[in-house]
C-alpha cells in the first residue's frame, strides 16, 4: 500500500524518530529515509524523500530511485 509523508507529522508518526535541535524538515526527512534503507524499504525511503507515494511518482521519482541505488553499488 502506497504510503504519502508530506510533512512533519506524517513522517514522525510512522518513523516515530525524536526531531533533534535545530534539525529542519529536509534534514529530518533524510534521517527518516535512511532508516527505512536500513530497514531494506527503498521504495519507502523514496517516498520520504518525495513526499509522494509510488503510485503518485512520475519518471522522475522513478529514476532518481534507480540512480540512487546505482551509486550506492559503485562505492
Amino acid at each position: 500500500m502506497p504510503m504519502n509523508f508530506p510533512d512533519m507529522q506524517s513522517l514522525q508518526r510512522y518513523f516515530n524518530l525524536p526531531v533533534k535541535d535545530g534539525e529542519t524538515e529536509e534534514q529530518y526527512r533524510e534521517r527518516c529515509a535512511l532508516d527505512a534503507e536500513q530497514r531494506g524499504d527503498i521504495v519507502k525511503a523514496q517516498g520520504v524523500r518525495t513526499k509522494k507515494g509510488w503510485n503518485k511518482w512520475g519518471d522522475l521519482e522513478k529514476l532518481q530511485l534507480l540512480k540512487t541505488q546505482f551509486d550506492k553499488t559503485q562505492k
